[in-house]
């Protein structure tokens, strides 16, 4: 199993380095850059650096080899032997970009450790704001963005495979350099698909949306115009200067595609974005809501500043993709495709949480691994063997329903993997909805809402309660209802534990619990 990256990502807010303090001089760095020359060998299987697996070395027939490199060791890191490699990078994690390449000049090893991409990646992405065009490495990218006139020079230095073992370095590695393997497209299929032209609103509702079931109906976006249109040029005029968010960071279109193209990296920046549909009209002519989910009862809040975010425009290379969540206030979702393909991989609401995934009871808290691709490699193949894991692959002029409560998770397998997607509200989960937004009156706060301000969480359900009440009064009741006699039968259940329990205790020959 590859090693979790992200017991150290959580150091990553130390590295930040103001510009005033971060002062990489030239002449510095043409000293400690080092330029690695590489075997003719070398592929997609070969570390650039020589690290192999440490089961590679414990395996060894011969003896002297691991005694031999745990000399090795002790001579290149000195004290920083004494501890495992995922300590020394998180120790090393707190330098600044000067400092790290000054440590790099002290051994062979210590050399390697300083090329880890996480570092690099993160000071590129918390000093320099986009554009930026990705440059061979993460490092080689900050050095450039600091010196654009820097220039590198190839030093003579040389790795052989087997120079250093380290599993935590090696599948760091093997995560960026790895491919979409072909098993994860085509191992299994098990979400329902269905035909738009011969799924009704009504098959749709007692088939998937009532029993909360995913589907993937074929065709449901094919007559967007959006299909045929939305290529890098057209979307890159309309956009024009408009800044989209793309994992917190932001590019206009233009610029995004361009970071696109060249970053080589396993968690590639996701263009996700809220805001475009509004700030530019012409998106909303390009696309439709499919007439399976038309009806969305948060848009009684469409003039409300309690309105959740609910329309995003995604974007994102191969190997891009979101990691297991559920969506927001237990809402539903459509994801319709326009460009590329989608790999999907859902569990139903009572797993408590998918392989590799550690969540909170109400499922706001999530913890994985540090990329997708790192849970693909780690857990998708023991995760596709279990019966309640379903997975599909969506292809352009398709649409999937993400079914409220759901963990899911998406990979994008094209490059240009363009989607919209869209959570909403319909009769089916307006009380599943309604108790989410609740659980701030059962003292759990109002942390778990979200799309909207902090400042307005606590009054949301309020608000939304107000408003579906005036304007369908009919369905308000009609979810007051069901709620009541909801509580009603927990009240029940309630009682008639307190009732045993109680008399457990007052009667010693009757029923006791055995533990």
């Amino acid at each position: 199993m590859i090693p979790e990256r992200s017991k150290r990502r959580k150091h990553e807010s130390h590295r930040h380095e103001s510009s005033s303090n971060s002062q990489l001089h030239s002449d510095f760095l043409n000293e400690s850059h080092k330029r690695i020359k590489r075997s003719p060998s070398n592929s997609v299987d070969t570390h650039p650096y020589g690290v192999l697996p440490s089961g590679n070395l414990l395996l060894s027939t011969n003896k002297k080899t691991l005694f031999q490199y745990i000399s090795k060791r002790t001579h290149s890191l000195g004290t920083f032997s004494l501890v495992t490699d995922e300590l020394i990078l998180i120790i090393i994690s707190y330098l600044s970009p000067t400092d790290l390449c000054s440590m790099s000049q002290t051994s062979k090893m210590m050399y390697i450790f300083c090329q880890e991409r996480d570092f690099w990646r993160t000071f590129v992405l918390q000093t320099y704001q986009p554009p930026f065009l990705f440059t061979k490495s993460w490092k080689q990218t900050f050095i450039q963005q600091k010196n654009p006139h820097f220039h590198y020079k190839q030093a003579d230095v040389h790795f052989e495979q087997g120079s250093m073992y380290s599993d935590i370095l090696f599948h760091s590695w093997k995560c960026t350099a790895s491919g979409i393997h072909q098993d994860w497209i085509t191992a299994r299929e098990n979400i329902p698909i269905r035909n738009a032209n011969e799924l009704s609103l009504d098959q749709f509702k007692s088939e998937f949306a009532t029993p909360n079931i995913p589907v993937i109906i074929k065709g449901a976006c094919a007559h967007w115009p959006a299909l045929k249109i939305w290529k890098r040029e057209y979307l890159s005029n309309v956009c024009d200067k408009v800044k989209l968010n793309a994992g917190g960071y932001h590019f206009t279109m233009k610029e995004y595609f361009e970071y696109s193209d060249t970053v080589d990296d396993d968690q590639p920046l996701y263009l996700f974005d809220q805001r475009c549909f509004d700030t530019i009209p012409q998106l909303q002519h390009d696309v439709s809501v499919p007439k399976y989910f038309q009806n969305d009862y948060f848009s009684v809040l469409d003039q409300d500043a309690h309105r959740p975010d609910f329309r995003w425009l995604i974007i994102g290379g191969s190997k891009s993709g979101s990691s297991f969540h559920k969506d927001p206030n237990s809402t539903s979702a459509w994801n319709a495709v326009i460009n590329g393909r989608k790999k999907w991989i859902l569990f139903p609401p009572h797993i408590a949480s998918p392989p590799g995934i550690s969540a909170s009871r109400n499922g706001c808290n999530v913890q994985s691994p540090l990329s997708l691709m790192e849970w693909f490699l780690n857990y998708y193949e023991s995760a596709s063997k279990e019966d309640e894991c379903c997975e599909g692959v969506v292809d352009a002029g398709d649409v999937l329903f993400v079914p409220h409560g759901w963990w899911h998770a998406v990979l994008n397998l094209e490059k240009d993997t363009i989607a919209v997607t869209q959570n909403y509200v319909s009769d089916e989960n307006l009380v599943s909805v309604l108790r989410y937004l609740r659980h701030g009156e059962e003292n759990l706060g109002t942390d778990h809402i979200s799309g909207v301000p902090s400042d307005l969480r606590s009054s949301l359900l309020n608000q939304f309660e107000q408003k579906l009440e005036k304007e369908h009064p009919e369905v308000w009741e009609n979810a007051r209802k069901i709620m009541a006699e909801q509580d009603e039968r927990i009240r029940m259940s309630s009682g008639i534990w307190k009732k045993l329990a109680a008399g457990s205790n007052q009667d010693s020959k009757s029923f006791s619990f055995g533990f």
